[in-house]
């Protein structure tokens, strides 16, 4: 009996999945051959190159879909641009996307995972710090305006 109602359970989510992801599928695809652009801003990440190698290659162009590209030197900034309206999408963390989701215009928000950090961030310092607490009393200073 269990295992029964688990599985019809599982197929309604499965159902549910199936039915937003072609809605979403739908969405996008009905925008091929429109003369609007979608306005994607991007910032100083190597996760998010993909999208102008996608551009170089044409990627875009060949399945009908208008995008343009646009660089921000500052990572904030390109998540302000979301926030107000300049932008129709943009490349953020998924801690920054949640934390500007509610002053999203209209309150949208979609999240497209294009890049997965598995251990990809680190501290660099001289040879003489080897571990975390080697930095207790040390200066430490950041890039603003980068994802951190």
């Amino acid at each position: 009996m269990k295992s029964l109602k688990f599985l019809s359970r599982l197929g309604l989510f499965l159902l549910s999945l199936g039915l937003a992801v072609s809605c979403n599928a739908t969405s996008i695809i009905g925008n091929q051959g429109s003369n609007e652009p979608i306005i994607l801003g991007y910032s100083s990440w190597p996760g998010w190159w993909p999208w102008v190698i996608a551009e170089k290659e044409g990627l875009f162009e060949k399945n009908g879909i208008n995008v343009d590209l646009r660089w921000f030197e500052d990572y904030t900034a390109s998540m302000e641009g979301l926030a107000n309206g300049q932008l129709d999408a943009n490349c953020q963390t998924l801690n920054d996307t949640i934390s500007f989701a509610g002053d999203a215009v209209n309150g949208e928000v979609g999240v497209l995972v294009n890049d997965n950090s598995l251990g990809n961030d680190k501290v660099i310092a001289k040879k003489s710090i080897q571990t975390v607490s080697d930095l207790k009393g040390k200066d430490l200073e950041v890039e603003v305006g980068v994802v951190c």
